[in-house]
């Protein structure tokens, strides 16, 4: 795993020659690119959380009382699986940019 990893991040994309770099190591030296997809991501979680409160704070009967809970169920899931596709998405982005992270963080390495 460890070196499927390596190969992730130093290897992938890389061009001939010593001062070619890979594609995980261009996204992660690029200037602001990093920090956006990293706020993107975060964003990202605030709408997938922020729905899925909103329909818990409907069932404990704090908010929209007036409302059926399939009526905001039904309004809020396609927003709710929106946001956890785009977690998905810049979070696999996140990780091909440093990969090797992985091995620090669950012990692999």
């Amino acid at each position: 795993m460890e070196h499927f990893l390596t190969w992730l991040q130093h290897g992938l994309g890389k061009g001939p020659g010593d001062a070619a770099q890979s594609w995980s190591e261009a996204l992660l030296e690029s200037l602001n690119f990093w920090e956006q997809l990293e706020g993107t991501h975060l964003l990202g979680l605030i709408l997938f959380v922020g729905t899925i409160l909103v329909v818990d704070l409907r069932l404990l009967g704090v908010i929209f009382r007036r409302t059926k809970v399939s009526v905001i169920s039904d309004t809020i899931l396609p927003l709710t699986v929106f946001g956890f596709g785009f977690v998905v998405v810049t979070g696999l982005a996140l990780l091909f940019a440093k990969p090797c992270f992985i091995t620090t963080v669950s012990g692999f390495g």
